[in-house]
């Protein structure tokens, strides 16, 4: 008999976290209690979260759970009408299940929902087809990725995982990295450190992005709800992510007269991972600028984030390559005008409005 899609209960969470270690970490024992807890936290302890909108299990006949799908309840304005967004994650199937139809079936149910939009950030190829065929949208325009190499040897040897595979090797070719790095700025120019120390930073903090997130975002058609509930809940799971480092976030302002800010995540001799860069228009070229010397002292090689569409020319400006990985953005919604500024690139998005910030995308947990 085929599984029936259920609502997602607290007494499913140690069944669905075993399954997320077979199939998101390879690892056969049993979900550690951290991972539960967490799992409690993002799905059910969520301010967003009204009951009205809920993960999904596939509940085999004998009560056990074949596969689940997560939602996470977001706000966001259309124009300035307010409207319910999921976004979804953690979707997977028992490889043992038998049912070919699982996983299409538990999207399936999950677009079928009251919200007015469904979204991911985290789809690979698979997940991508598999979303296009129950009709959602890829969104190439927030699937591309954006690179600022700021110490070009050093984040070339990184890509080939020596210094982490062998921890000495570090230690023993820092000098040369050092001379190579000094030379590599010939070819790619290190950010404007005198232009940055113009600016003032300061910590961010829930306050400062929703006071501010009307100057920064208020013309996008498509925004989403920053209240300061929601964000304090929000930047304290962001922080609790550990696989790229201490997450980093400040607010810039130059004469008292706020910027922007940026967050990101750093490890001295990495790749800095950006969650969110917002700033108004015309002081975006300076935000990202800040952005790079902070992360330049901070001993990072290079930074990426989420391409925001429509600052394309600043990013290229600011010596940025443009990529396209294989983690698409794709979206669903029956309503055309809710598609539209995603389509078209006029949305406000980034890797914090997401699924990408979770500790369930790469974290372990022990």
């Amino acid at each position: 008999m085929m599984s029936e899609i259920q609502k997602f209960l607290p007494a499913d969470i140690p069944a669905v976290a075993d399954l997320f270690m077979r199939i998101f970490r390879s690892r056969g024992e049993a979900a550690p209690e951290s991972l539960k807890i967490y799992f409690k936290e993002l799905y059910f302890n969520s301010p967003w979260n009204d009951g009205t909108i809920n993960s999904l299990v596939a509940r085999r006949p004998d009560g056990t759970v074949a596969g689940f799908i997560g939602a996470m309840p977001r706000s966001m304005m259309l124009g300035e009408q307010e409207i319910r967004v999921v976004v979804a994650g953690n979707h997977m199937v028992d490889k043992g299940a038998r049912e070919p139809f699982a996983g299409s079936n538990l999207l399936k149910r999950l677009l079928d929902g009251p919200q007015d939009l469904t979204f991911t950030d985290s789809a690979n190829e698979i997940s991508r087809r598999l979303w296009e065929k129950v009709g959602a949208a890829t969104l190439l325009n927030y699937s591309l990725r954006w690179v600022r190499v700021l110490r070009p040897l050093s984040y070339s040897l990184s890509l080939t995982r020596m210094p982490s595979a062998v921890p000495a090797l570090r230690a023993l070719l820092a000098p040369a990295l050092s001379i190579g790095d000094g030379l590599g700025r010939l070819f790619v120019p290190p950010p404007d450190i005198t232009a940055a120390g113009m600016l003032t930073a300061r910590p961010l903090t829930a306050s400062l992005i929703v006071s501010g997130f009307k100057n920064i975002a208020g013309s996008r058609p498509l925004r989403p709800v920053y209240e300061s509930e929601n964000v304090t809940w929000l930047l304290s799971m962001a922080r609790a992510k550990e696989q790229f480092g201490e997450l980093k976030a400040l607010a810039i302002s130059e004469r008292d007269e706020p910027l922007g800010w940026y967050l990101y995540y750093g490890h001295r001799g990495d790749t800095a991972q950006v969650l969110q860069v917002a700033a108004r228009p015309e002081s975006m070229m300076r935000v990202l600028n800040h952005l790079f010397v902070s992360a330049y002292a901070e001993g990072c090689t290079a930074l990426m984030g989420m391409l925001d569409p429509r600052f394309i020319r600043e990013y290229h400006a600011q010596k940025c390559i443009i990529v396209l990985r294989d983690m698409y953005t794709v979206a669903h919604s029956r309503n055309r005008d809710v598609l539209r500024p995603l389509l078209a690139g006029e949305a406000f998005l980034s890797r914090l409005d997401g699924e990408w910030w979770t500790r369930l995308q790469g974290d372990r947990f022990t």
